[in-house]
């Protein structure tokens, strides 16, 4: 999930020895030290949700499971992802796009074609600090951004089941990141470089950590199922036993919503063609309305 420590975890790790594609994208007052993330891997991925009536903002799950990717569209996109892999260099390759959990499946499919093993290191942030830090960056809404954390989550979860990978606390990773960089060595059987301590102690400074602590209540906080999820998610970053099932009861009722949604959508509810932020939230409004009308998923005690 965006805002959720991505940048901080990839650049942590790239300091451990990872090895970054080319040419990322250039640091901005949203993120200063810089977002780490690929260029070419952004328009790749944009083009491809901008041409189905997505984008990042999108809080649905229409290209997950709605059947609107043509069998033409995927071989070509898991083209373009193969043929991006396969310029970069060897090694460990890291590679960070908030955009990655919304089409997992096609990049899991290109790595593996082009002889990647597939591992995934997974940042969690409360809902509250990434909401505060989505508002503080482009003035998203707190109930889109409850949206957003649930969808990206829920995928993050469900599409990394079968492959190594490892929950980071971003909170943990900023107090003692060389705790979390042993946690994922052993989890993906990874042996990163002797780390450049220094400038990952540099690079590590709580005070641009935008939205930290933040614990109000607000709009859209209350959806459905975040409480559980929030402490599976926060189970699994330390360590502890989790109960797949939350995720899958969250992700059903989500899903629920979401094709109830789509069935009454008509021209007064349009699926933008891209990143507007107004459009997007339009949706969002009506998405999170039909997931708690529905009470399809009961909150346990």
């Amino acid at each position: 999930m965006g805002r959720s420590g991505t940048s901080a975890l990839t650049r942590v790790l790239a300091l451990c020895g990872g090895t970054l594609p080319s040419n990322m994208i250039h640091p901005n007052s949203g993120n200063p030290t810089g977002y780490w993330e690929p260029e070419a891997a952004l328009a790749i991925n944009d083009e491809f949700l901008h041409g189905h009536a997505s984008s990042w903002y999108d809080p649905t799950l229409r290209i997950q499971f709605g059947d609107v990717v043509a069998d033409a569209a995927r071989t070509a996109y898991v083209a373009k992802i193969r043929e991006f892999l396969l310029a970069q260099e060897q090694g460990l390759l890291v590679i960070k796009d908030p955009r990655i959990p919304a089409v997992a499946p096609y990049w899991f499919e290109a790595a593996r074609d082009s002889g990647f093993d597939v591992n995934c290191a997974i940042p969690i942030r409360h809902p509250e600090d990434v909401s505060r830090s989505l508002s503080n960056r482009e003035n998203v809404s707190s109930q889109l951004s409850s949206l957003l954390w649930l969808k990206y989550n829920l995928l993050s979860e469900s599409m990394s089941r079968q492959y190594p990978r490892i929950f980071v606390p971003y909170e943990g990773l900023l107090s003692d990141w060389r705790a979390q960089v042993r946690r994922i060595s052993a989890a993906l059987s990874i042996d990163p470089s002797p780390a450049d301590e220094g400038a990952i102690d540099q690079f590590l400074d709580p005070s641009l950590d935008h939205g930290y602590a933040f614990r109000g209540k607000s709009e859209g906080a209350d959806l459905p199922m975040m409480e559980i999820i929030l402490s599976a998610l926060t189970s699994a970053s330390l360590d502890r036993e989790f109960d797949v099932l939350d995720f899958e009861s969250a992700m059903h009722g989500y899903r629920a919503a979401d094709e109830l949604l789509r069935a009454s959508a008509d021209s007064s509810l349009p699926f933008p063609a891209g990143d507007s932020l107004v459009q997007w939230e339009d949706v969002g409004r009506h998405l999170a309305a039909t997931y708690r009308s529905l009470q399809a998923v009961p909150q346990r005690r």
